[in-house]
């Protein structure tokens, strides 16, 4: 079957879509209309302003690939425009320098000598397998041990809570859920819910002009007998009582597997749930 445009703006949720990977640069129309806020998103802006008070300082926003450290950076760089960005420190811009050197250059600032008079203030957007390489070189625990230390900290698995200074604060992803629990609920059979979940699939059908799917949905009927699957689920993922159940499952399944849902992850799950794997011969 040829692809209608339902199917095509689906495609944009798929993990293996080229839109679907933030650049940290602006965002298109599509990913501001998805943009739902999150708790860490507070906790992110909070921790910006506490820098901002203090005159200068860095954050190191931690966490894995698809968990939407780009898309936030996205977000941030129109709000607070008086900080630099260091979107992927996994990677280095120059060829033939290695990406643990590349950001000793780019924090020159927050070295020791330098971290408590320093008016820069910077976001370092980082996932955990580098920042442990960071800390662990040598000149980094020599010329950024206060880096070092308080980073060090969110490695202590006999401590929860990390540690961190008024010029140098941590956000990990790994502290933030994407569901909420409500014990006070006893008469509940599933105290749990998910704002975040619960927005995502309001915004892919809810039936508005804004709606990107919801266009598309318009401009896909089907014509006489002709079937076409993803036109039927997209109905049924309207249902209220349907996204009610799914919200439900994914939480069951984050706390039984203990998973950490990125919404990376989550976008193609509800793409994969829609569009069959074999939409191009279904007959």
């Amino acid at each position: 079957m040829d692809d209608t445009a339902l199917v095509k703006t689906f495609r944009r949720l798929c993990q293996g879509s080229k839109e679907a990977v933030q650049s940290g640069l602006e965002l298109d129309m599509f990913d501001k209309y998805m943009h739902i806020e999150r708790p860490i998103d507070k906790a992110v802006r909070d921790t910006m302003n506490m820098i901002r008070n203090e005159g200068g300082g860095i954050l190191f926003l931690v966490g894995s690939a698809g968990d939407g450290k780009s898309h936030m950076i996205s977000t941030l760089k129109q709000e607070y425009t008086d900080f630099d960005y260091r979107n992927d420190a996994s990677e280095s811009p120059w060829p033939n320098v290695e990406s643990i050197d590349a950001l000793k250059i780019f924090l020159d600032d927050f070295k020791d000598t330098t971290l408590q008079t320093t008016s820069t203030k910077m976001l370092v957007a980082i996932n955990m397998g580098k920042l442990s390489a960071f800390i662990d070189d040598a000149d980094v625990r020599t010329e950024f041990s206060e880096i070092a230390k308080y980073a060090n900290s969110l490695f202590d698995e006999d401590n929860l809570r990390h540690e961190e200074s008024e010029r140098v604060k941590i956000v990990s992803f790994t502290n933030h859920q994407i569901f909420e629990l409500y014990p006070e609920q006893k008469d509940s059979t599933y105290p749990v819910d998910s704002d975040f979940i619960k927005n995502v699939l309001s915004r892919i059908t809810k039936d508005s002009s804004d709606n990107f799917f919801r266009h598309a949905f318009n401009k896909s009927q089907p014509i006489g007998t002709d079937f076409d699957p993803c036109y039927i689920n997209y109905q049924l993922l309207c249902i209220p009582a349907i996204q009610d159940s799914i919200v439900k499952i994914i939480i069951e399944a984050i706390i039984r597997f203990k998973l950490l849902l990125t919404p990376r992850e989550l976008f193609d799950f509800i793409y994969r749930i829609v569009i069959p794997d074999n939409y191009a011969t279904f007959n």
